[in-house]
């Protein structure tokens, strides 16, 4: 069983992380297309994954993840961005 106080850890963790990637030391800066946007992108992405999701990312550098639809009335949920 999974307890609200473990995703909240996990969350906090994750945070944790993505506030530490950044091109400059003590502020958080990820331009586009930057090496921090790609290695952010390369850690959401793998969150997406483990999540059950299809990940993509478009030509422009937007991650995208999505829940696929089962069946033929059902559609998929996504998700995505650069902003994380």
């Amino acid at each position: 069983m999974i307890y609200p106080v473990d995703l909240a850890h996990t969350a906090m963790q994750r945070l944790e992380l993505l506030g530490s990637i950044s091109e400059e030391p003590d502020r958080l800066t990820r331009r586009f297309a930057s090496a921090a946007m790609r290695q952010v992108n390369s850690v959401v992405a793998e969150w997406m994954r483990e999540a059950g999701m299809v990940v993509r990312q478009d030509n422009i550098g937007n991650l995208i993840g999505r829940y696929e639809g089962v069946g033929s009335r059902v559609r998929g949920i996504w998700c995505g961005g650069s902003d994380y």
